[in-house]
């Protein structure tokens, strides 16, 4: 589970593809989290902002972002490359970094 976008730059830049294919899924992931709270928050009522663009925009975004989710996990079932797996953090957390877990 990848907390903070900062935590995936090891995946990023190793030489090995598979740690790319991790980081560009984690990163996704996140983004894609990030902005179905925020959604939430805007159905709840409960946003603290106004958005700029339309809720259909938004919702667009989050149909298109989960299925490249969908097409990644389908690659790394084929490629045998594991999402689920733990990664190990080489970077310290700084106070007030929001954590946002992604995986329920």
């Amino acid at each position: 589970m990848v907390n903070l976008l900062n935590e995936t730059v090891d995946l990023m830049i190793s030489s090995d593809y598979k740690d790319n294919f991790k980081a560009e899924y984690y990163q996704l992931e996140y983004r894609y989290n990030k902005l179905k709270k925020m959604m939430d928050d805007w159905d709840s009522g409960t946003l603290s902002f106004t958005p700029t663009c339309p809720y259909d925009c938004y919702e667009a975004q989050m149909v298109y972002m989960k299925a490249y989710m969908d097409v990644l996990q389908a690659r790394a079932e084929i490629e045998n490359i594991d999402l689920d797996e733990t990664i190990t953090f080489t970077r310290t957390i700084k106070d007030g970094d929001l954590l946002i877990p992604l995986r329920k």
